[in-house]
């Protein structure tokens, strides 16, 4: 753990700082073929575009999922394990949400009763 730790300490951190200034200077990007607009998400042309106001996430131990709060069948879930960028996937997501939901809270859905 100490390891993934110091990762997203010295490594993911800066990165999804990075994602973080293109999105504030209106410069879309992808991240694990989710691309980021100032619109929302883009996942792919069977889930199209998912407005940041009806994103929703999810998050367990070994995955985390982005879907839409208003059709949550139209859903990604990535694997921490298989894919690195996962969590600079999560890091980015979550700090846009937050900035524009300040109220948001993520709680593991292993919590969630």
């Amino acid at each position: 753990m100490k390891i993934v730790e110091s990762l997203f300490k010295y490594y993911f951190k800066d990165i999804g700082r990075k994602y973080l200034q293109w999105l504030r200077d209106q410069c879309p990007f992808e991240i694990l073929e989710v691309k980021f607009n100032a619109e929302g998400i883009y996942f792919d042309d069977k889930i199209g575009v998912i407005p940041r106001e009806f994103l929703g996430t999810r998050l367990y131990r070994r995955y985390y999922v982005l879907f839409s709060e208003t059709d949550p069948d139209r859903y990604k879930a990535f694997e921490y394990l298989d894919m690195w960028n996962t969590y600079v996937l999560q890091s980015v997501t979550e700090s846009i949400l937050k900035t524009k939901f300040p109220q948001r809270k993520l709680i593991p859905e292993e919590t969630q009763k």
